[in-house]
This record gives C-alpha cells, structure tokens and sequence, in this order.
C-alpha cells in the first residue's frame, strides 16, 4: 500500500478507534458495587496525571515532522533533498490546538502552492496528518482529563479480579472491560462494537504530579472479523508552564510506518470561567 494510501487508511481507522475508547468512557456509566471497591476506583482517579483538575483549559505548540525520513522509510530508498514533494513538505509551517477534550486540530499553513506533480499526493498527505493527529488526542485527552479512569456510575460492574478490579460495562452495542491490578493501575482496556474490535495496553509513567500515559498500544480489527493491525503510539513530555505536555508523538504501524511528530513552542490557557452574573 502506498504511503499516501496508508496514511488515509491508518489515520482515519486509528481516529475512530480512539474516538470510540473515549466515548465508551464518558462518565455517564453508573455503579451498584460494595463501598469497597467503588471507594478503591475514586481514590485510583488520584492516581493519575489530570492536568485539567489543575486548570488546563487548551495548549497550543508548533509541529515539525522529519519528512525527509518519513518519505525514506515509506519507499524504501532515499529521496533526494531536490526532491519537488520533499520540498513541498518542508516549507509547510505546522501548528496544533487542543482543548484536552474531544479532538486536537491540526494547522496546515502553506508558504507556495505545491506543483501540479505534488498537487494531489500534498492533499492526501495533509489530510492525513491531520487525522492522525485529531486522533491521537482523542485517545490521549481521554487520560488526562480522567475519563480513562472512570467516576464509579449505576451501569458499570466491578467485580474483584486478583487483588485488583476488573471494570465492565455495555452500551448499546458497545462492550468495554478494563483491568486493574493490585495498585490500581490501568493495565489493559477491551472496546468490542458492530465494527471494531480493540485491545489496549496503555503505559504509565510516575512523576511527581502523577501517573502520565507514555505509550498507547494496541491490537485493532476494523471490522471485528478482520486481520488485526497493531498501532503504537509513544509520547515524551516536557513542561510548560508547569504542565506536563508532549513534545514528541511517536507513530507507528508495525512493519509498515514509523513517524515522529515533535512539538515545540507551546503556550497553554487556563479554563475559562463562568462570568459573574
């Protein structure tokens, strides 16, 4: 399959995959369980890195891919630097928004109109950069505002598993099951519907503020019954005004696609407040 075919393939699949872990999670779920293992979900919520609990309303950062070796690797040989869509590629300025609530925008600011050779693989390649990173936010905004790890609700079943929990609940057609183990960490995360099936193994690292998701990766069949493609998603952090932020997304298809989306500049903005009456 050709790079650009992939991405238009990958990005969109991995952006409803994403949008579908964090809708199947918005704490609309209710919960009928002993104290004790509702009270154990509230405390584990704690747990984790919420940056929005702390008054993050959005961030925004300049993007740079590698398109020089993201090209390289896609075809197999080298591109040459006069390459007329390496060059194209390069002089586009990128930029991306995220209000750590549903999906991240990506800003595709063109400084020349690609050439009439470019002109259609420049339109693919956008629009599949842009879904690629609209859906890694929706899956990634899902752990740091704390739907990942979900208010204890009426249709949520938790039933004790080891010395841990296992979290089930359905909605329409859409099953979800996480497991937790003995310190309440989120160690796997199931999502079956009509069309998809996904398995999760979310990656936490510790930091004084937290546990922060460092790597999202999974097993996905789009439909249920088809071959699987496994997808890693792997983030850095750095801090911005004293939020932990990416600055590198890594994205990556086994054997097939490997790109790094590194981030710099970033500014943040608080959650805007109701005015006063």
């Amino acid at each position: 399959m050709a790079l650009l075919e992939l991405l238009a393939y990958d990005s969109s699949t991995m952006r409803r995959i994403c949008m579908l872990l964090v809708l199947c999670l918005i704490p609309h779920w209710g919960i009928s369980q002993p104290a004790k293992l509702e009270s154990r979900l509230v405390t584990a919520r704690a747990l984790y890195y919420t940056p929005t609990t702390a008054g993050l309303g959005s961030f925004g950062c300049k993007v740079a891919v590698d398109w020089k070796n993201v090209l390289n690797t896609a075809s197999g040989k080298e591109i040459k630097d006069d390459n007329p869509f390496l060059i194209y590629l390069n002089s586009v300025h990128l930029a991306l928004n995220d209000t750590l609530r549903g999906n991240g925008a990506l800003e595709w600011s063109e400084t020349t109109a690609p050439s009439e050779p470019v002109k259609d693989a420049a339109a693919k390649m956008k629009e599949g950069l842009g879904q690629m990173v609209s859906g890694f936010f929706d899956s990634w905004n899902g752990f740091l505002n704390g739907t990942m790890v979900p208010a204890p609700d009426r249709t949520t079943t938790l039933t004790p598993q080891n010395a841990g929990i296992h979290l089930h609940a359905e909605q329409g057609q859409t099953v979800l099951d996480e497991d937790y183990d003995e310190n309440m960490l989120l160690t796997n995360i199931h999502v079956v519907s009509g069309t998809i099936d996904a398995k999760v193994a979310p990656v936490f690292s510790d930091t004084p503020d937290g546990r922060i998701i460092s790597s999202i990766q999974g097993e996905y069949r789009q439909p249920a019954t088809a071959p699987p493609v496994y997808l890693t998603m792997g983030i850095e952090y750095g801090q911005v005004s004293g939020y932990r932020l990416p600055t590198k997304i890594r994205y990556q298809v086994k054997n097939v696609l490997q790109m790094d989306i590194n981030l710099s500049d970033c500014t943040v903005k608080p959650i805007e407040k109701p005015a006063k009456p």
